[in-house]
């Protein structure tokens, strides 16, 4: 077993880092959106509520990509491949943004 497997605050600080290094080296918003949609169904148990608002605060504070957002996380939705903090983040993308 790896020492990762191991010990969960070691991968939700690995779940940071590629959080973190998303947003700085994304090169088109659609990519960072499906980036960081993919590593939360993948990554979910540790996802923490630091990381799930850090997300939900580029999608607010970036209008351009908020229906697609939406759209991808409805989507999601429909197909129930999510769970925890990937189910309420899409949930609240969803109650959020898809009025429009």
């Amino acid at each position: 077993m790896f020492e990762s497997e191991r010990n969960p605050s070691l991968q939700q600080e690995i779940v940071l880092i590629i959080v973190v290094l998303t947003e700085q080296y994304a090169p088109y918003l659609q990519w960072y959106i499906d980036t960081i949609v993919h590593l939360l169904s993948v990554a979910e148990k540790y996802i923490t509520d630091d990381i799930w608002s850090r997300v939900v605060e580029v999608v607010t504070n970036t209008e351009e990509i908020q229906d697609y957002v939406a759209l991808k996380c409805k989507s999601l939705l429909e197909s129930r491949q999510l769970h925890g903090k990937g189910l309420e983040f899409c949930i609240y993308i969803v109650g959020e943004f898809s009025y429009k």
